[in-house]
């Protein structure tokens, strides 16, 4: 460890070393006389002379303790999701979150940190596994941006996230559909648009924002997931519909969003028996639990809702919409009165592309009830 030397009235780092058998001595000018600031720059100066005893920097570049300030990573990492034009809130939420890694190393360097802290740190903050990790979860992302950003030297490892217990999607029966899309009607024409949409396609609420139309497929650019584009394959109906959402659409998300809260409290289908309450996300959950009951295959319902993890198909994210008993499901969703006509004839003809995948259709039960979509 470095030692802390004054000498004619300034501070000096001393830095012992050895060299073919030899021992050696650096001295590092701190250029101060003051001791609280002297003692701050040792600090700095200890850190990177762990670095350099790791083989991860060179020796004179334990005097190049000038880097970085947090707060400034923290703000430059605030312009870039700004300029990736996430939603306010959201980086209000990633904001918070950051507060905890700059109370735990608000005068680190970034390259000396080490995440375990923070890990323990989060956890003993905040009781609740789903608040902890939506802390992890950002941290993770703000060090992977200094990593790409070239302000980290090498790739982080990423935090593991705290065990939560394990949560059904929550999706809408064929019954609630029905119910939901004629309210949505009769109470605005675009948010019956924009629920029929996600519905028939999984989108997320902001990502029309992100997607044009291309023939019979739905193209999703999201630099806010993985900045990797993906399709949905559409039919007539929901194309005309995503038209019309583009060139007359005027309400904000959060305002669609809010209405159909309304819509479901309306219906009495706002909050279920244990306590949990259904938003328009939900739409997205419905869409993936249909899509996985029609094909069976992770794999596409993976890429149609954009699950990925270094741009290949996160399976393990998509699971969960695997997990469903098949016989509640057939209840749900498996009369001849079935809404998500759309869902139907527009992915399994984009699924039939794959001979493979066609045997698989044709002994499913999508073919044995021959299901029968009409709701527009």
């Amino acid at each position: 460890m470095a030692t802390l030397l004054k000498l004619k009235g300034k501070y000096y780092s001393r830095i012992r070393f050895t060299i073919d058998g030899k021992q050696k001595n650096k001295l590092i000018g701190l250029g101060t006389a003051q001791a609280a600031k002297a003692n701050r720059l040792h600090k700095k100066i200890n850190d990177r002379e762990i670095l350099f005893r790791q083989g991860i920097i060179e020796l004179d570049e334990i005097k190049n303790i000038s880097y970085t300030n947090i707060d400034i990573l923290t703000d430059h990492y605030f312009d870039n999701l700004h300029s990736r034009e996430i939603n306010k809130k959201t980086i209000d939420i990633y904001r918070l979150a950051l507060n905890d890694f700059k109370e735990v190393y608000q005068d680190c360097d970034i390259d000396t940190v080490n995440l375990v802290y923070i890990r323990d740190f989060i956890r003993s903050k905040h009781a609740n596994p789903h608040t902890a990790n939506i802390k992890i979860r950002t941290v993770n992302a703000f060090m992977n941006y200094l990593y790409k950003s070239n302000h980290l030297k090498s790739q982080p490892e990423k935090l593991a996230q705290f065990k939560t217990p394990d949560k059904s999607p929550k999706y809408f029966s064929n019954r609630e559909l029905v119910l939901i899309l004629n309210a949505c009607k009769l109470k605005n024409k675009e948010l019956y648009y924009r629920a029929f949409l996600h519905l028939n396609t999984g989108i997320r609420l902001r990502e029309i924002d992100k997607s044009e139309l291309r023939g019979n497929l739905i193209e999703i650019y999201d630099p806010c997931k993985n900045g990797k584009p993906r399709t949905i394959p559409v039919n007539e109906i929901t194309k005309q519909y995503f038209n019309w959402i583009k060139i007359n659409g005027k309400h904000s998300h959060y305002f669609i969003s809010r209405m159909f809260t309304e819509v479901l409290k309306d219906l009495n289908l706002y909050e279920l028996p244990d306590g949990s309450t259904r938003h328009f996300h939900n739409l997205r959950d419905t869409f993936a639990t249909v899509a996985y009951y029609l094909t069976r295959d992770i794999f596409q319902v993976a890429k149609w809702m954009g699950h990925s993890n270094n741009g290949k198909p996160a399976v393990d994210t998509t699971a969960i919409y695997a997990n469903f008993d098949s016989e509640l499901l057939y209840q749900d969703f498996g009369s001849k009165t079935l809404v998500i006509k759309d869902i139907q004839n527009a992915l399994l003809r984009n699924y039939s592309l794959n001979a493979v995948t066609v045997a698989k259709a044709k002994a499913s039960r999508v073919q044995k009830f021959n299901f029968e979509f009409a709701y527009n």
